[in-house]
């Protein structure tokens, strides 16, 4: 299987792991210590009981916004070496044909230990921490990304 092919896999099997809400699975596609940088901060960890704490409160906030699809597709891998590469991939958040946000592209550094592609880092533009600000009115009612008043631009 080529490296995109895998990347794509492992893509996809996090997000799969989102939805079910199964850290066993999840963290199977990362390592520690790990970061993750956001519009809001970047965090490290270095314990896996802090990053279960997120995994979980992230994939509440998924199943409270109705997110049913995590869509994720590989943009671009650049090769650092035999074992690290980083990897651009969009992320589209769906409950049902709905987007709950606009698209967004974030950004992982992967080591390949172990016999797998491992993330050691991602940077994305949106986390668990703001996204769901995106997703609702002031009632707490989630309105589909395409029905909204725009809150970002996107550019080209």
């Amino acid at each position: 299987m080529s490296t995109p092919s895998v990347i794509k896999a492992t893509l996809n099997r996090s997000a799969q792991a989102l939805l079910d809400g199964d850290f066993a699975m999840w963290s199977r596609s990362v390592m520690l210590p790990f970061t993750f940088v956001s519009r809001s901060g970047s965090k490290q960890y270095e314990a896996w009981d802090d990053l279960r704490s997120d995994f979980d409160t992230f994939v509440g906030l998924l199943a409270e916004h109705g997110v049913t699809e995590i869509r994720r597709n590989v943009i671009s891998i650049d090769h650092v070496s035999p074992t690290h590469l980083i990897a651009r991939f969009s992320t589209e958040l769906l409950s049902g044909s709905d987007d709950i946000i606009a698209p967004y592209t974030s950004t992982a550094t992967l080591q390949f230990r172990n016999g797998a592609w491992k993330a050691m880092a991602i940077m994305g533009a949106v986390g668990a921490q703001n996204w769901s600000e995106f997703a609702q009115n002031e009632n707490g009612k989630i309105i589909p990304f395409h029905a909204r008043e725009p809150k970002h631009q996107r550019l080209g």
